[in-house]
């Protein structure tokens, strides 16, 4: 921006950019001096660290120990031609001063200044000519297409539109360290094609290697992959054949794992099907054992251990079908509907199998919209909606036939489904919200992935009834207090912690103690910390559950309070010493990122909070511990969220979409992750849960595994496509890159299959771990 703005007419916006730039460039949080911007728009770039340096030189944290302009960006800065007019465009358009709509004029600022730098920076980057001993790049798996602007980067093989950005790392790094959590979710081609841009590296550095040895290389594992795809997916074909009376006699894995050892040292016994599975499989054995020998070299694949650190307890506990109903958790067949739910139910298997015929008949997919059915009573009704598009977050896009009789069927099924007020007991629902409502009263916190946006909204407007009353009624119990006054006993007793008050000395003198050995955290977050916790404490929720409001203000009462400890035995005390440990260890930027995030969640009763992309109308019935953050919920908001998640405080109840599904982490106040709605894709389901299941998480803290419960409803779709999951992750290493986005017509085949045993699976997948 400041060659940019050199020579340019700008009256007052010159003198009024520094007022302005932090809100422009979204850092005010962590800068947001003027006078620092108008001393770095007035120095040379190759200055900016002694101006940054001296402007903080009573604040070490603040200081920069590297340049923040790389030399060789500042030599392309300074010496090259460059095209500004869209960036000086942009800067026009820079306000002069204060107004009414300044926050839109802002927004509109950024807006336009991000779009005209996206143009700006591949030139830059072209002409910087850097070099590196080391590139680290995560979510590698974005380079499997050659024509994305990233790929683009180290091929000079680029689409039209990645033209600026041809092969700028080409030659640039000595080595190259890709990551990727997904890696065999690419097919065999795509993960070829990532590899392919190791071709890049400096290849004069590397001894014993050259560009044409590696090219030779990819070409003998591609062709070694092209092989165990072909031999895997005739494996796959032959599997689909088994007729149920060659499988195992039940459907467990442990007889399932007897039947295949039987098969295989029997070579099929007499039955010359059972024979030519055996030879599939010796075959996709081979195939895989070559292609693995060739990747290793290239691929280090890390596998957590089965038990948490330092334990024997299991990583994770997976929990299945009806084990989600508190009391049940050793079953694993689907949640029953009961006979007051049936009808609908038995409506929708009819109107199924007329789907499925008509599909096979007429080669067209038709819907009956059975999936929206198993997940909530809303979702059906918005997706049986012709008239409307279905608001998922997870949808995939089909053409879609409608046929009079599946019309039929469906407005009978809606005549017969229970009146809105009973919507809660719909049998998936009322499942999920007992068990998150028990997790919530034992203290733990817990996040609901679900597919449709109405269930997501059904499951936050049911919770937060079922959370409030159970507040009460425990408070009440716990107490003695009646309950229709326990909401005003936790009211009045919150005003015990208003500055000042005997309640918030002891609380201060609390917090201050275990912020005392971090010296790290300035005084100023002190303060913040102090006053975000004081918020959170005074709040109904936190009173009713950690406080006897009948009793009087004692310093014993306060520790009684920090002693009280969650399902997993850390008592507040121990989370919000951990929250601040934790706090000290991040930078200065993340730090104020909690800050920002925890300020503005409100802790306050019903309709003291903000909305953020949640209904207005149901925003005033909602707990502001119970929150929803889907593709409708602002993309600040959703990172608000995810940061106020993971710590002590509230929301204690999250249910997400897709959109908290990659790259968030959830997991240091949480080990529990329901999948309300499953995914066709099981690696979808694995993403999800790693938002829990991660290093540093709660799960390794307490020694306590991961609970992870996939619910379904009993001979409905749901079961069908909870068995498709199962299937599909057993093959998931095997078939790379298989295509999965099934439906309810498409999965049915696999539904009625021979599952594939564990040990087969396993036998087969990549060993590429050291």
């Amino acid at each position: 921006m400041a060659r940019a703005m050199h020579a340019m007419r700008l009256g007052e916006k010159r003198t009024a950019l520094p007022r302005y730039a932090g809100d422009i460039l979204r850092v005010k949080s962590v800068h947001k001096d003027p006078e620092l911007y108008e001393a770095l728009l007035a120095a040379r770039y190759g200055d900016w660290k002694s101006v940054i340096n001296q402007h903080y030189k009573d604040r070490p944290d603040r200081q920069v120990d590297d340049d923040p302009i790389p030399e060789r960006v500042i030599h392309v800065l300074e010496r090259k031609e460059l095209d500004l007019q869209g960036l000086r465009d942009s800067i026009r358009g820079l306000p002069a001063r204060d107004s009414a709509n300044i926050e839109a004029r802002l927004q509109t600022a950024r807006n336009e200044l991000q779009a005209s730098l996206k143009v700006l920076w591949p030139e830059v980057l072209q002409a910087a000519r850097f070099r590196s001993p080391l590139l680290v790049l995560d979510e590698a798996h974005h380079l499997k297409n050659s024509q994305t602007r990233l790929a683009s980067l180290f091929s000079e093989e680029s689409a039209e539109e990645a033209e600026m950005l041809s092969g700028a790392f080409r030659g640039r790094f000595e080595r190259m360290l890709f990551l990727t959590a997904t890696p065999f979710q690419l097919g065999h081609t795509e993960l070829v094609n990532v590899l392919s841009r190791f071709k890049a590296v400096e290849w004069r550095t590397l001894p014993r290697s050259s560009a044409e040895q590696y090219d030779a290389t990819l070409k003998d594992l591609s062709g070694s992959l092209d092989t165990a795809q072909q031999v895997a997916t005739e494996f796959d074909r032959l599997w689909q054949r088994i007729p149920p009376e060659l499988g195992p006699t039940a459907s467990d894995d442990v007889s399932a794992n007897q039947w295949w050892t039987q098969v295989k040292s029997t070579l099929g016994g007499k039955s010359s099907q059972l024979g030519a599975i055996v030879r599939g499989y010796r075959a996709t054995e081979q195939g895989m054992q070559q292609a693995e020998r060739l990747l290793k070299p290239w691929v280090i694949r890390h596998l957590r251990t089965r038990a948490l650190p330092e334990s024997d307890v299991l990583r994770r506990m997976r929990m299945v079908g009806r084990s989600v109903v508190p009391g049940l958790e050793g079953e694993r067949d689907g949640i029953e509907v009961t006979a007051d739910q049936l009808l609908p139910f038995l409506l929708a298997a009819r109107a199924q199998s007329v789907a499925e015929r008509l599909s096979r008949l007429q080669r067209e997919r038709y819907l009956t919209f059975s999936e929206g059915l198993a997940s909530s009573y809303e979702a059906f009704l918005e997706t049986s909606r012709p008239d409307a598009p279905i608001e998922v977050d997870d949808a995939i896009s089909h053409a879609v036939a409608r046929d009079p009789l599946l019309q039929s069927y469906v407005e009978r099924l809606k005549k017969v489904l229970p009146a809105p007020p009973s919507y809660g007991r719909h049998p998936k629902i009322e499942a999920v919200i007992n068990r998150v409502v028990d997790l919530w009263a034992l203290g733990e916190k817990v996040v609901v992935f679900c597919h449709y946006r109405r269930t997501g909204q059904a499951l936050v407007r049911h919770l937060s009834a079922a959370v409030e009353k159970r507040l009460w009624a425990d408070m009440a119990g716990r107490t003695g207090v009646p309950v229709a006054q326990a909401a005003a006993y936790a009211e009045r007793f919150g005003g015990r912690f208003d500055p000042d008050s005997p309640m918030a000395r002891f609380l201060a003198a609390s917090v201050s103690r275990l912020l005392a050995d971090q010296t790290s955290i300035t005084e100023e977050e002190a303060q913040r910390l102090q006053e975000i916790i004081r918020r959170f404490v005074r709040s109904p929720i936190f009173v009713a559950r950690y406080f006897n409001p009948a009793e009087d203000s004692s310093e014993a009462l306060m520790e009684k309070a920090l002693a009280t400890a969650d399902g997993s035995g850390l008592s507040l005390r121990q989370r919000l010493q951990a929250f601040v440990r934790f706090f000290a260890s991040r930078d200065q930027a993340e730090r104020q990122q909690y800050l920002n995030a925890l300020e503005r969640v409100q802790p306050g009763g019903r309709g003291e909070r903000f909305t953020d992309g949640e209904d207005p109308e149901a925003a005033q019935s909602l707990l502001p511990n119970v929150r929803l953050a889907n593709g409708a919920t602002k993309q600040d908001a959703r990172q608000r969220l995810m940061l106020s998640f993971n710590t002590p405080f509230f929301p204690d109840i999250l249910i997400a979409s897709s959109v908290l599904a990659e790259g968030v982490d959830l997991h240091l106040n949480c080990r529990h992750v329901i999948h309300h709605d499953l995914s066709w894709n099981p690696s979808d389901i694995e993403q999800r849960t790693g938002r829990v299941d991660r290093l540093g998480s709660k799960a390794e803290q307490v020694k306590k595994s991961v609970e992870v419960y996939l619910p379904f409803v009993a001979e409905t779709q749901d079961e069908k496509q909870f068995k498709v999951v199962v299937d599909r992750e057993r093959w998931f290493q095997v078939l790379m890159g298989e295509d999965y986005r099934l439906d309810d017509t498409s999965g049915e085949s696999i539904t009625t299959r021979i599952p594939l045993p564990a040990t087969a699976g396993q036998e087969l997948a990549f060993k590429l771990e050291v």
